[in-house]
């Protein structure tokens, strides 16, 4: 296992993150291209496709409505979304599925590399993690979700959704229950006194979930100044309007798209990097 010095913030936690990454950037990068950025982008791209003919139907109804050849009916307009959101459900279940398979698999890594052991390969560790999503992953994540609508309330400071994401962490080194995992996470049971605090802990994890935000609206801010680069250069916009195949969106969008979506997944495998690290700095056995 890696000695650490005994200093407990923000700072120090994404150093020692970023050196697990050094150690493990194959196997990193791997997960984080076949598990994440590939799924969201055909996920996307699927959805999309899915999404045309709906759409045509719900506007020749509201046409309709509005015209009055026909009477509001809400019923057929239910019957017509559910051509797209029978689909959808199936294939955002299947993403976070894959998501949560690629989640755990960096887990598992960064784990062996903290203990020294032999390193899995990125494979092997995507299908252990295939094999914890149901039910203890599947229920993991209903409770991330529910605890990830505290952004409406504090914005960039999240805080309970924090502190859950140690649960895999917790699951993976000590087992037990996913129940139990995400309740000690949440009262941080794996912090030795004799290292530091709780509240020492709970602030790291804030103020990373703090920088996390920030780099979420940066790479929505980037991309969609990309999108409008034409306007703010002074560029023709006939090429920022062609169209990309027969999707509902044009070859920028798709390009911008992808290079948002490649930035927002490896943020992703951040949190996994960083909560292993905390761990290991934070606990004791």
């Amino acid at each position: 296992m890696n000695s650490y010095p005994q200093s407990i913030s923000t700072f120090s936690i994404s150093a020692g993150a970023y050196q697990t990454y050094t150690a493990i950037r194959a196997s990193v990068l791997k997960l984080t291209v076949f598990g994440i950025f590939i799924p969201m982008i055909l996920s996307e791209l699927i959805l999309s496709h899915f999404s045309i003919p709906t759409v045509n139907a719900l506007k020749d109804l509201t046409e309709q409505f509005l015209s009055g050849n026909k009477p509001p009916n809400y019923r057929t307009l239910l019957e017509v979304s559910t051509q797209f959101f029978s689909p959808c459900i199936l294939i955002m279940f299947l993403l976070l599925f894959v998501f949560f398979s690629a989640y755990m698999g960096l887990i598992k890594i960064a784990v062996a590399r903290e203990k020294d052991e032999t390193l899995p390969t990125a494979s092997s560790s995507f299908i252990w993690g295939m094999r914890q999503f149901f039910p203890k992953g599947l229920i993991l994540l209903i409770i991330f979700l529910f605890f990830s609508l505290e952004r409406y309330f504090w914005g960039p400071f999240r805080i309970f959704s924090m502190l859950i994401l140690m649960s895999p962490v917790l699951f993976t080194l000590e087992g037990g229950r996913m129940w139990a995992s995400v309740r000690r996470s949440l009262l941080m049971k794996y912090v030795s006194p004799s290292i530091s605090t709780g509240f020492n802990v709970a602030f790291t994890l804030i103020v990373f979930g703090a920088i996390f935000f920030f780099g979420e609206s940066l790479i929505g801010s980037l991309s969609k100044a990309l999108l409008n680069f034409d306007q703010l250069v002074g560029l023709p916009r006939d090429l920022w309007t062609v169209r990309f195949f027969d999707f509902p969106f044009t070859w920028v969008f798709f390009f911008v798209n992808l290079i948002g979506s490649f930035a927002f997944a490896l943020l992703l495998t951040c949190l996994p990097l960083f909560t292993v690290t905390l761990y290991f700095r934070v606990h004791r056995v």
